[in-house]
This record gives structure tokens, C-alpha cells and sequence, in this order.
């Protein structure tokens, strides 16, 4: 069931999205951020940053916390739009073109993923770095082989970390002791999906895993959507949710990882996003649907 549909710009909606006290928020290649009304899809302002927009915001404690892809990290007043403290990760000769998005830790901390294999926590109103911590290593030769960014959004789950890496691993960290849990090796520029227990990812191949959260261990795969540019898993209801590049939704039975329905959308799907139980589906032509479980 669509809810509204708004065209906010002519370039693709690079960002994805992300809704919160009362604004939804996107952007784009050009680093322009949008912020609209979330009932009625009206604009109320917008922002321009440093670089490209290629993950969704965080909408936290009044402050919209976005990441441009030269590696800053920007602040802005949620009500106003204010550019409040920018912050900027350490350079890396090659990269993705890609950025994870801000993470909540807690109330006050944010956490941001790097392409240098780090996640920084960074206090939310004042923009100071509070810890850093590696999560993950490459094996490469070449520089292009070494890549190891950390492009899909950590995961917090309890008192896990859960962070995903390209040509890199699947890591879970405590954040008590921050330590290492577990490490598995698997590609993925997607951000994984925690629930049940399980850690769910879609790796760079197409293949779905399912992990023991707890242990690492391999609890199934799925193969029957090899090269299919998967988008991130998520959790609607009690389905996985997955989606593609010729804008199909698969549903997952996240116990078995056998298929059990498909949903069509418009164009590739770029990023998926549940908030308050709703689907929020970013496509590369720059369409936002919202679809609502029944």
C-alpha cells in the first residue's frame, strides 16, 4: 500500500533514505540533502555538502548526521537544516565508491564505518571521536585486491557490533570488552541484518548467508539469486526481504532461507530501509516507495 510519492529531484537519490522526529531525508551525487515532511512528503529544507551522498542519514537527538563521500561527516539542526559540526575520516589512497551510514550506539554516540577497515564512535552533539576499532583485514596483493572498505552500515545488536567489508569479512564485535567474536570471510558492500539470532547477509556474488550471531557459524545459504546485485537484507514482519537489480522484492523464510514470494518495484533497487514496520525502497531512477505489511 503506497502511502505518497514525491519527486524531489532530477538527479538519482543516491542516498537512500531515512525518516525521524517528524522528517524524512535523502540526497544525492551532487551532495545536496533534502529533508521533508514525513506526513505529507512536503520539502522544508535542504543542504549542500562537501561530496556525494551515498548513504542514508541519521536522524538523532535533534541533529541529522550524514556522510559526504571525501570522508566527512556532517552535523545538521534536524528543525533548520543548520550545518552544526563536521568531522573528517582519515584519507585512503583507494577506495569504493560507496559509504556506510551513521549508526547509533546510544543516545549520544554515532558510530561511523571507514574505508580503511575502522569504525569511529563519535559523540553526537559535539562531533568528538570517542573510540576507534579495525574490523576487518584484507589478504590481498595488489592495491585494488586490498580493498577491504567497510561499506555496509555496522549493525548494532545488543551488545554486538556487526560490521560487513568488501573482499573482506563478516565481524562481530563486543562492544563491552571490544573485542573480536567472530570473523568470517565473505565480500559484501551491504549492510547485514540481525535478528533471530542470526546475522543475514547478501554477499557481493549474490549469495545470501545465514550466521549463529553468537558463534559464526553457518546456519544456511541460499544460491538462488546469484548476480542479481542484491540489495541489503531486511527484516519485514517475519519475512527476509531482499531486493534486486530488475526491482523485484524476494521474501525469505529467514528460519530455512528458501524463497517464498516476490514483489515488483520500479528500477534497481538501491537500498531498503523498515521503519515503524513500513518499507521504505530506494531505486536507482530516484523513486522512494513505501509499502506496509499486512
Amino acid at each position: 500500500m503506497e502511502k505518497w510519492k514525491s519527486k524531489i529531484t532530477k538527479q538519482e537519490l543516491t542516498a537512500g533514505v531515512e525518516a525521524g522526529e517528524g522528517i524524512v531525508v535523502s540526497g544525492n551525487r551532487k551532495g545536496q540533502l533534502f529533508a521533508l515532511d514525513q506526513a505529507t512528503g512536503e520539502q522544508k529544507w535542504t543542504a549542500k555538502l562537501s561530496g556525494a551522498i551515498l548513504s542514508p542519514s541519521l536522524i538523532q537527538s535533534g541533529r541529522v548526521i550524514t556522510i559526504a563521500n571525501d570522508g566527512t561527516v556532517f552535523a545538521h539542526d534536524a528543525a533548520t537544516g543548520q550545518q552544526v559540526w563536521a568531522y573528517k575520516l582519515p584519507n585512503v589512497q583507494f577506495s569504493l565508491r560507496g559509504q556506510p551510514a551513521p549508526v547509533r550506539l546510544d543516545e549520544r554516540t554515532v558510530l561511523i564505518g571507514s574505508a580503511n577497515a575502522y569504525v569511529y564512535a563519535l559523540d553526537i552533539i559535539s562531533g568528538v571521536p570517542r573510540f576507534q576499532r579495525r574490523v576487518a583485514i584484507s589478504e590481498g596483493r595488489s592495491d585494488i585486491q586490498r580493498l577491504v572498505d567497510v561499506v555496509g552500515d555496522p549493525v548494532v545488536s545488543g551488545q554486538y557490533l556487526v560490521t560487513t567489508s568488501f573482499q573482506g569479512q563478516v565481524t562481530v564485535t563486543d562492544l563491552a570488552t571490544q573485542r573480536v567474536v567472530w570473523s568470517e570471510d565473505a565480500s559484501s558492500t551491504n549492510s547485514a541484518e540481525v535478528a533471530d539470532d542470526k546475522v543475514f547477509v547478501a554477499t557481493t556474488d549474490g549469495k545470501l548467508n545465514a550466521y549463529n550471531l553468537a558463534t559464526g557459524e553457518l546456519v544456511w545459504q541460499n544460491e538462488e539469486l546469484l548476480n542479481r546485485k542484491l540489495s541489503n537484507p531486511v527484516m519485514l514482519g517475519q519475512n527476509l526481504v531482499v531486493g534486486d537489480l530488475d526491482g523485484v522484492l524476494h521474501l525469505i523464510n529467514p528460519a530455512s532461507g528458501k524463497l517464498i514470494g516476490r514483489a515488483k518495484t520500479s528500477g534497481e533497487v538501491r537500498s531498503l530501509r523498515v521503519i515503524d514496520n513500513q518499507l521504505y525502497v530506494a531505486t536507482r531512477k530516484g523513486a522512494l516507495t513505501i509499502w506496509q505489511n499486512r
